[in-house]
């Protein structure tokens, strides 16, 4: 199995980068934002954001490619493939809300290789690589903590926020068993990526809803309806009693 842990460790630093300047931005005045052709906001600090991340997976890995929400197109799929979202819930963001994250996810061969979900309100970044585990980090000095967390609390409400990833990621981070993104929420390749793959990484599962694997080919909308829970038994029993 081929080491990505320098790939996770730059992606990390470099979504704390970027969270930091989003925190600035939604501490101080408003942040005007516009619609975009599909109908989702964008701020300014969508494009701050997506700038830091952008411009440091380039120098450090030419040849990867990169898809992202606020791309300016000069990237292409290839394999392995970077899936960013540098700013998911920007709904949230605009209200105040705490329920927005940075999202950088690696794919190879049409699935998750590593992901890292940083909630700059509250400090946190989830992160891991499929096979290898998931953990947290927080804002303080301690070192990282195995996922999932037993017993975890969630303060900032972030596993019913407006955020696709943090709701799957949720299930990494401990607050839930099972996560439903429903067919009334449409959602691409860049909100799934890193989530699935935290997901994944700390030993839980993610698919559609009837049961087949997500798949990651560039920039697309994925289909309506996925699934994260714990592992295969709580899901299955999650299915059951919602049949």
């Amino acid at each position: 199995m081929r080491d990505y842990s320098r790939e996770l460790e730059i992606a990390v630093a470099l979504s704390r980068d970027a969270g930091k300047r989003i925190l600035e931005l939604w501490r101080g005045e408003k942040v005007p934002s516009e619609m975009k052709g599909d109908g989702s906001p964008v701020t300014e600090a969508d494009r701050i954001a997506n700038n830091i991340i952008l411009s440091g997976l380039r120098e450090n890995f030419p040849g990867y490619g990169i898809v992202s929400e606020e791309g300016d197109g000069s990237d292409s799929p290839s394999d392995p493939t970077w899936y960013v979202d540098p700013l998911d819930g920007t709904r949230s963001f605009l209200l105040g809300l705490p329920g927005f994250a940075v999202q950088i996810g690696l794919a190879g061969g049409g699935r998750p290789i590593l992901g890292v979900v940083h909630n700059p309100p509250s400090g946190e970044t989830i992160y891991g690589i499929v096979g290898a585990g998931a953990y947290l980090t927080g804002p303080g000095p301690s070192g990282p903590t195995p996922l999932p967390e037993r017993g975890a609390n969630d303060s900032f409400g972030l596993a019913n926020s407006a955020s696709i990833g943090l709701r799957l990621s949720s299930v990494a981070r401990g607050f839930s068993e099972y996560a439903e993104i429903g067919p009334g929420t449409l959602g691409s390749s860049w909100d799934y990526c890193a989530p699935e793959a935290v997901v994944l990484a700390s030993g839980g599962v993610v698919e559609y809803s009837d049961g087949t694997p997500l798949f990651y080919s560039g920039a697309h909308l994925m289909r309506p309806g996925v699934v994260a829970s714990r592992n295969r038994e709580t899901l299955e029993k999650c299915r059951k009693n919602r049949a």
